[in-house]
């Protein structure tokens, strides 16, 4: 998954309009990318300020590259991303 983050800039986080899916659906995505074997479990998501959606979803990005480099071929990569009373938490 090399990529520039203008490569990867997930469509449904622009912005917070309701025909925008947001956070997790961006991450979803992600994982039907990956070259290994990845997976994200949603619970309770909203919509949040776009540079936390930013931060969080490159967060997941770099993860996952990490995880393909080092890991080798046979690697998964499972997460959780949850509420925190300060916003979302992978």
């Amino acid at each position: 998954m090399a990529c520039t983050p203008s490569d990867v800039w997930p469509t449904a986080l622009p912005s917070a309009s309701p025909h925008q899916e947001g956070l997790g659906r961006a991450l979803e995505a992600t994982c039907r990318r990956s070259p290994i074997r990845a997976d994200v479990d949603i619970d309770g998501i909203g919509r949040y300020p776009p540079g936390l959606e930013a931060a969080t979803y490159f967060s997941w990005i770099e993860a996952l590259q990490n995880a393909a480099k080092y890991a080798g071929p046979g690697a998964e990569a499972h997460v959780k991303l949850h509420e925190k009373e300060w916003g979302p938490s992978l």
